[in-house]
């Protein structure tokens, strides 16, 4: 009898450690993507994907404000953003709605989409 008493406590607490880490971690994912500079400020968005010097920034996205990707595009590797790839996405932010090309290093909580 002692045993099972035991058993079902350590069951009925580990199901509620699980639930709260679960729960925890919901609002995170649940927003979808969101932008974020490891560096701090804010996250540039340009009209075309990329790191050349001289191309104007189209719109500043705010640190963790959410936004929409559409799709992607494939450019040459660079050390652009939080860490080293070619992928940009395309997307819409939620703030204005303005569209155009984030690095993908920037964007947290990604998705799959489709080729631009």
């Amino acid at each position: 009898m002692r045993k099972r008493y035991v058993f079902r406590s350590v069951a009925v607490s580990i199901v509620a450690v699980l639930g709260s880490l679960v729960i925890g971690l919901a609002p995170a994912f649940a927003g979808g993507p969101i932008v974020y500079n490891q560096r701090g400020g804010s996250v540039p968005m340009y009209g075309v994907p990329s790191d050349a010097s001289g191309v104007q920034v189209t719109y500043w996205l705010k640190q963790s404000s959410r936004f929409n990707m559409i799709c992607y595009v494939d450019q040459r590797f660079n050390s652009y953003g939080n860490y080293w790839s070619n992928r940009w996405f395309y997307g819409q932010t939620f703030d204005g709605g303005h569209y155009g090309y984030v690095h993908s290093s920037w964007v947290y909580y990604q998705w799959t989409v489709r080729r631009c």
